[in-house]
């Protein structure tokens, strides 16, 4: 039993949809990835892998698609000088009492926050769209980003840029 969820980890993340997610050196807070845009930011492949460059305001409309299941991502700041920095992937799991190895929490990580899909019915043009979403903080500082008026202007945003979108290409 071990052995074969050990090969279904395995295989399954070797055989997973390959993504670098790239941020600006400074960016902090929610990010989101729209799906499926055609104005979006183009598939580009350096590797084997996507290359998703997140924008200042961390709302990347994506021409690709994000698939679901096994993960394959790494997750980079963009120096300016061009050098990409490695982010540490984050769970609340290593923050528990109980946890022998804790991170430091003043560390800013990667946090995985999930997948789904919306509709907007005003204004008009009605959108649907499906999204992945991520929380780039320390732990210290990542419930700020949960906050229920900093949620609501950044679905806001991404609203209106998606509408935005959809507009463009109609025309």
């Amino acid at each position: 039993m071990q052995l074969f969820f050990y090969l279904s980890g395995t295989i399954g993340t070797a055989t997973a949809q390959k993504i670098d997610m790239v941020f600006p050196a400074d960016f902090k807070g929610r990010a989101i990835i729209v799906s499926e845009m055609p104005c979006g930011q183009p598939i580009k492949i350096v590797d084997g892998r996507e290359q998703l460059i997140f924008p200042d305001n961390g709302i990347l409309l994506y021409q690709g698609e994000i698939k679901t299941g096994y993960i394959n991502h790494n997750y980079y700041f963009l120096s300016p000088n061009g050098v990409r920095i490695e982010i540490p992937k984050r769970e609340l799991y290593m923050y528990w009492d109980n946890e022998p190895n804790k991170p430091d929490s003043t560390i800013t990580g990667i946090w995985l926050g999930g997948m789904g899909s919306t509709h907007i019915n005003s204004p008009k043009p009605e959108t649907d769209y499906s999204y992945m979403f991520l929380t780039v903080a320390s732990k210290e500082n990542r419930d700020d980003y949960f906050d229920f008026h900093y949620l609501k202007a950044f679905e806001n945003e991404t609203d209106s840029l998606v509408q935005n979108c959809n507009k463009e290409t109609k025309n």
